[in-house]
């Protein structure tokens, strides 16, 4: 193993390209300290030569190597080529599921600022409990141990929460807080006084790292162990601060926004949410109001009331509450965003909660602080808009949330990652002139992670034969052996949400919801019981392989593991979400593989998408970076899944040249509708619009 250096920068303007580097900090185990100060030339120089002269012998160690490597990057390094271990990711993949970590102390703000101590809500014998019982009768008694008297909030991933949960070390969070405020707000420019503060600072954390490894690696080294991965913990750690270096160079690359376009946007805001509230009011209910002293909308919560009591009928679902309130009147309906939320688990499902999803993004999307001090304040207590996300250099740089979820996928926060956002304004993007950005993905990823780890040979032929969902309803003689796409269209739509709706777990109620939102067509909770039935004899192999993972995963206490040593603890209480990791938590290892690959050849990578990669390319160079790319993501599938039974299919890139507006099947509609608002200011709000709305 290599020496260790923990390291620590501190900056002002992370979307920047130059990051606003202030100072870092560097703390070696054997006991060397460094801090420079980064408001100068000569500062950087001196970094630079510090760190070119560790990268051959050190490791290096810092608590989120996504900002870390973006600040060399900032300093003309490249980041991939220096080994890197992120404290944060190993934090993140200590509480994954396992409520020793992911329960404990917690620095609390606002009117308690201090520790306070959570624990897990679920206990051994709860969770037994839930294995037995299904839909409604599961809700209410999960509803009624949430309920129980206690503190039941999941640590944050924060630096301060993870000393005091694994080291026992109680860091000064109020005086890192004003730390913070000190270094944004100055913005590179700061007395004699707040340089000695600043560089003071940046031992408090660097100081704990070192220890704070060891720590972690013998836990992790354990858990290697008991799944039985053939790869040390520390060969698995250094692989994670590699995807989090890689990250930082898509990031920093940014994606680039049209800044014309942007800011007719923002000037047209009024108009956009005006048209797109009568559009959803039109055709799903009279849900809104405009607010004229603060200029916004605001939901009409009793008609959105009556609106979820309509839903319930009409589509035979539970719609969860909030707590009665302390005169105990009944909780409204949730209309959170949370995971587990009716908004959530309904939204691919039924129209009317997919509009209203998608008119609530859009209301709350491509905002702007009213004032650079709005948004100083708004930053420090973490509610960002879309504009911190864009830099100086018209050049979007989202935070991506590396494995963010317990599959391991990214969870990119949808206030700055265009991609998350309403399809059509992807019509900001707009590459340089002479390139191209483009899109790759895979066909049916996570189709074939289910055939190839399940070694179900018919799901497998059916993949293979290029359309699975038609080749389903061969299987269950559903339709001739000859039938196509177009001869059978309906047949196979069926089939395709059937398949679709399986792959997430979904029982026959949701199951018949989903077929009957996507055929147009009322399908019962019998017929989509049929459905299952048949799904079921077409690929035993398949259900016996979950079958066999959910005994091992519950009755034998055995965690999972994926291809790269990203571990799911034995504390989900979801079977459904434990039996969905391995296919989807594969998926992420495809990407994290891919997009190294990609970079190795000299590709510029823009971002991953759940199942596809964006990356820019010169015109001329276009389709050999296009075959580069394609490779590398079959490539990639090759070392995750094998090729026993063949290879992934990748489809051709979508592609946006200089000038155009990225129209895809989804947004087609929705671009048409608001293309004006990017090419142009309108001088004056329509009155009839804003007359309409106060009048409804």
């Amino acid at each position: 193993m290599k020496n260790i250096c923990a390291i620590d920068f501190e900056y002002c303007r992370p979307s920047d390209p130059d990051m606003g580097l202030v100072s870092v900090d560097l703390c070696f185990e054997n006991g060397g300290h460094e801090s420079i100060w980064l408001c100068d030339a000569g500062g950087k120089a001196k970094a630079v030569a510090i760190f070119e002269a560790l990268r051959p012998d050190y490791t290096l160690l810092s608590f989120n190597v996504l900002a870390e490597a973006s600040c060399f990057i900032a300093l003309g390094l490249n980041p991939r080529g220096f080994e890197w271990v992120d404290l944060m990711l190993e934090y993140r993949q200590l509480q994954n599921c396992d409520n020793k970590y992911q329960y404990g102390y917690s620095w609390r703000p606002g009117v308690f600022a201090g520790w306070k101590k959570s624990t897990p809500t679920f206990s051994a014998a709860d969770i037994e409990s839930l294995n037995e019982v299904f839909g409604h009768e599961k809700e209410k008694m999960i509803k009624k141990l949430n309920a129980k008297p206690g503190d039941h909030l999941p640590v944050t991933c924060s630096l301060a929460n993870c000393l005091m949960n694994i080291l026992g070390v109680d860091i000064n969070v109020l005086h890192k807080e004003a730390m913070r405020d000190i270094i944004i707000n100055g913005q590179g420019v700061y007395t004699e006084d707040e340089k000695a503060q600043i560089l003071g600072y940046g031992f408090d954390d660097t100081q704990h790292l070192i220890k704070l490894f060891h720590s972690m690696k013998k836990v992790l080294s354990k858990r290697v162990e008991k799944v039985g991965n053939t790869r040390t913990a520390l060969d698995i750690m250094l692989n994670r601060g590699r995807f989090a270096a890689n990250s930082a160079i898509y990031t920093m690359t940014g994606i680039p926004i049209d800044a014309d376009r942007y800011e007719n946007l923002l000037y047209n805001k009024p108009l956009v949410q005006s048209e797109a509230v009568i559009d959803f009011q039109s055709q799903w209910g009279n849900l809104w109001e405009y607010i004229p002293k603060d200029k916004r909308y605001s939901e009409k919560y009793q008609k959105v009331a009556e609106w979820v009591e309509d839903l319930e009928q009409k589509h035979k679902i539970s719609w969860k509450r909030l707590p009665n309130d302390e005169d105990g009147n009944l909780g409204r309906y949730d209309m959170s965003d949370s995971p587990g939320s009716p908004r959530v688990a309904y939204h691919d499902l039924i129209p009317e909660i997919y509009a209203f999803n998608q008119l609530k993004k859009l209301l709350a999307g491509f905002k702007a602080h009213a004032t650079p001090e709005e948004a100083s304040k708004k930053r420090m207590v973490g509610k960002k808009s879309f504009s911190d996300s864009v830099g100086a250099d018209s050049r979007l740089r989202p935070y991506y949330g590396l494995y963010g979820t317990q599959t391991s996928r990214n969870a990119p926060k949808a206030t700055g990652f265009i991609f998350a956002q309403s399809g059509w304004l992807r019509g900001l993007i707009n590459p340089a002139p002479g390139f191209v950005i483009a899109e790759c993905d895979w066909g049916s990823q996570e189709a074939w992670i289910a055939a190839v780890l399940s070694r179900d040979l018919g799901m497998i032929e059916g993949y293979l034969s290029g359309d699975p969902y038609l080749s389903f309803a061969k299987q269950a003689e559903a339709c001739p052996q000859d039938a196509t796409k177009n001869s059978h269209g309906d047949i196979r739509n069926l089939f395709k949400a059937t398949v679709l709706g399986l792959q997430y777990g979904m029982g026959a109620l949701k199951l018949a919801i989903k077929l009957t939102a996507d055929t147009g067509k009322g399908v019962s909770v019998e017929e989509a019981k049929v459905l299952i039935g048949l799904h079921k004899k077409a690929y035993p192999e398949y259900y016996a392989w979950k079958e066999s993972l959910g005994e091992r995963y519950r009755e034998c206490g055995l965690p999972l593991s994926l291809n790269d040593g990203w571990y799911l603890g034995t504390d989900n209480i979801s079977l459904t979400s434990v039996l969905n990791f391995p296919v989807q938590g594969n998926g992420a290892v495809m990407m994290r593989q891919a997009v190294d690959m990609a970079l190795e050849q000299g590709i510029n990578v823009l971002c991953p998408v759940h199942d596809s990669l964006v990356f820019q390319s010169r015109e001329e160079n276009f389709k050999r970076d296009e075959g580069i790319v394609k490779k590398c993501m079959v490539e990639a599938s090759a070392l995750v899944l094998g090729r026993e039974f063949g290879d992934i299919r990748v489809g051709d890139a979508s592609v946006l040249r200089h000038g155009e507006f990225w129209e895809t099947e989804k947004n087609s509609k929705d671009l048409e509708k608001y293309k004006r608002y990017f090419l142009t200011k309108n001088e004056t709000i329509q009155g009839s619009i804003l007359e309409r709305l106060l009048k409804d």
